[in-house]
């Protein structure tokens, strides 16, 4: 039996890095926020029933109108049953625990079986990857996409000098989607600590912290690639006009 899955985009971030005057998930690209580009590519997998997007609180209103003219257009899949706005916090964390309490704040016989944690401006995701964390996180609880590391890790001392360096074979780069049984998701949100909340980002460890489960990583391919510098908006712009030849 095919789990229900609802999607949760955190979209609150000010996108400091990407030097751009608007949130990079705002930015407007042939018409279109790059948002939008995440949340169609999310609205192709027939698992995802719902799709929870968390803003900052004076984007809610932009949100839901273009949101309900995606739907009305026809520019997402019709078997996206529902999208919420849910005002978000001030960091990463505080704003998926924000959407992950929308969810929970709901009759418990209409929980999700799987909550997907998938950055709001990784708009080239696929059906496949998020089909395989869902499965995989029924299983094991708590399931990450990963990639192999590129570059290898040092790290220096106070006078910046070589004090150590990974093997890097035996790491892997963090990526999303992310899944996770809503109970645990919510369990760890429950838990999480103010020094997590202001600090963290990465939530397979806030649920092995708190819940004890480890996630089980699911390679993927380079495509999740996340939109973070103006190189990457760039970047963005030529793969989005090279998938529309």
């Amino acid at each position: 039996m095919e789990p229900v899955v609802a999607v949760i985009l955190p979209a609150g971030g000010v996108g400091l890095r990407s030097g751009l005057d608007v949130p990079k998930q705002f930015l407007v690209v042939e018409g279109f926020p790059l948002l939008f580009y995440t949340l169609r590519s999310v609205s192709q997998c027939k698992l995802v029933g719902s799709v929870i997007i968390g803003v900052a609180e004076e984007s809610i209103d932009q949100c839901r109108q273009w949101t309900q003219a995606w739907v009305e257009q026809g520019l997402l899949s019709p078997a996206l049953k529902a999208i919420e706005i849910v005002c978000g916090g001030s960091t990463r964390h505080d704003t998926i625990r924000a959407c992950v309490g929308h969810v929970t704040a709901k009759a418990v016989d209409t929980h999700p079986d799987v909550l997907i944690v998938h950055d709001a401006v990784r708009p080239f995701v696929d059906t496949k990857i998020l089909t395989d964390v869902a499965t995989t996180a029924m299983k094991h609880g708590a399931a990450g996409a990963v990639l192999p590391l590129i570059s290898t890790v040092i790290k220096p001392d106070a006078d910046g000098l070589l004090e150590s360096s990974l093997v890097r074979s035996d790491y892997r780069a963090s990526q999303t989607p992310q899944a996770f049984q809503t109970s645990i998701l919510a369990s760890a949100y429950e838990s999480i600590t103010d020094a997590e909340l202001q600090h963290g980002t990465e939530v397979l460890q806030l649920v092995l912290t708190h819940t004890a489960t480890r996630a089980k990583l699911v390679d993927c391919q380079p495509n999740v690639w996340k939109v973070t510098t103006p190189e990457d908006v760039e970047f963005f712009k030529f793969k989005l006009k090279q998938s529309q030849l």
